[in-house]
C-alpha cells in the first residue's frame, strides 16, 4: 500500500453542502491506486485525522 490520505471537507450550506464529505486516496507510484467515499474505520485510522479542508475566503485585509 502507498501513502494513503483521506480529505474532510466541512459542510456549507449556502452552496448546497449539506453534510461533511471525506475522500480516501491511495496514490502509489504517481498513479491513483484507489480512490473512495472514505468509511469510519478509515477517519480513525489517519494519524491527522481531524484535518479538515475549509472554504478558501477572501482576507479582510485584502
Amino acid at each position: 500500500m502507498g501513502m494513503a490520505a483521506v480529505l474532510t471537507m466541512e459542510k456549507d450550506p449556502s452552496v448546497g453542502w449539506n453534510g461533511d464529505k471525506s475522500v480516501y486516496l491511495d496514490p502509489y507510484r504517481g498513479e491513483c491506486h484507489e480512490a473512495r467515499v472514505a468509511t469510519k474505520e478509515d477517519i480513525a485510522y489517519m494519524p491527522c485525522g481531524d484535518t479538515v479542508l475549509k472554504p478558501c475566503s477572501k482576507s479582510s485585509e485584502e
